[in-house]
């Protein structure tokens, strides 16, 4: 707790001591097999209970419209146990700014075709294409001499 600062019971709590690579809260603690856990997820069980297996603690103070995400996110640094929340992790994942996350948001294509299930293909790897987009592709393919 000596790195926490303990701001209102309402604001973030931000970890004022060692920074993971990727900007989480660091913390040694005993018995951990590399002798180093997430600070906010030491604090979420030492003050709310377990973490649910399959589960990650997602920051709820993170909005991701209002914050550009990566090592710079203040929200990684936050150990307020009510600013804490186990979650599935694509809902945690989605929250964030990852380019997965910017993605998966998208509702149209980057030619302003609807991303709706008449207009999407799924991929067997998940990536999502614009039908209009591909048969338009196509097309232009077809129509240069190449096959499509």
């Amino acid at each position: 707790m000596s790195h926490i600062a303990q701001n209102g019971p309402d604001d973030c709590w931000p970890w004022t001591g060692t920074l993971s690579k990727t900007g989480y809260a660091w913390t040694g603690t005993p018995g951990n097999r590399t002798g180093h856990v997430p600070a906010h997820r030491l604090v979420y069980e030492t003050f709310v209970g377990p973490i649910p297996d399959g589960l990650d603690i997602d920051h709820l103070c993170h909005v991701a419209e209002q914050c550009k995400g990566g090592f710079t996110c203040p929200h990684r640094r936050c150990c307020n146990p009510k600013h804490l929340a186990p979650e599935d992790p694509v809902a945690n994942t989605m929250r964030g700014n990852s380019p997965a996350a910017i993605n998966a948001r998208k509702t149209h294509c980057k030619n302003g075709h609807a991303f709706d299930a008449a207009n999407t293909l799924v991929s067997r790897a998940g990536k999502r294409t614009c039908r209009r987009c591909r048969a338009a592709w196509r097309q232009r393919r077809r129509a240069a001499g190449l096959p499509a």
